[in-house]
């Protein structure tokens, strides 16, 4: 009853926001941690998630080096959700529900540029802001959980990493649309066009 009350939520905030072929990632195709989970607690590297989407073209980052996955009732989509990490000069990553997350986008090893980005906070008792970037950290925009547990910003061919700041939250269903390389500049091409021509220019002198 609760998962679909959940559900039909979520379609009522973000039908008119998320487009229908948006990708989702749930966390729930790796393994979590299991709890009982308590601030500060060491996080085994298994658990840790950082370049482990990059093949979808998102990496995750905060304090400890990357994300934390975790097995939790609480999950949106069930059963994993993520939160924040950060660094314990002897222990390592460990828990922290206040470290911010960046997430930032990438198409076979070049930046990448996407339209839409957002998540849900998935603790009821959590809140956060999720903030938007170009590819010059330059802010586009941001967006609160007073109104609703689903952050999303809409910034066509603009976002190129969103940093959520957690306050005792943690979150699931990280959403995109729009993934695209950024284009080279139209001098670049100029450039690359001149210097082939000058090339071909030097080989028929040879000749």
């Amino acid at each position: 009853m609760r998962k679909s009350i959940v559900i039909l939520a979520a379609v009522f905030f973000l039908g008119m926001w998320v487009p229908v072929n948006a990708s989702i990632i749930d966390f729930d195709d790796i393994e979590g941690m299991s709890g009982p989970f308590s601030e500060g607690q060491p996080v085994s590297w298994q658990y840790v998630v950082n370049d482990e989407y990059l093949s979808r073209g998102v990496l995750f980052d905060s304090g400890g080096g990357g994300i934390r996955v975790a097995r939790a009732g609480n999950a949106r989509s069930g059963p994993n959700l993520a939160s924040g990490t950060a660094n314990d000069p002897q222990q390592g990553p460990v828990s922290d529900y206040n470290a911010r997350v960046r997430a930032s986008f990438w198409v076979d090893g070049s930046p990448g540029l996407v339209d839409m980005a957002g998540l849900t906070i998935s603790n009821f008792n959590g809140s956060g802001v999720l903030e938007a970037y170009n590819l010059n950290r330059v802010l586009l925009g941001s967006v609160s959980s007073q109104q609703s547990p689903f952050l999303f910003l809409n910034f066509p061919g603009q976002i190129h990493s969103v940093t959520f700041i957690p306050e005792h939250a943690t979150f699931d269903n990280f959403t995109f649309d729009g993934l695209n390389q950024i284009p080279i500049p139209g001098a670049l091409w100029l450039l690359g066009s001149g210097l082939i021509g000058l090339f071909g220019i030097r080989r028929r002198l040879k000749k």
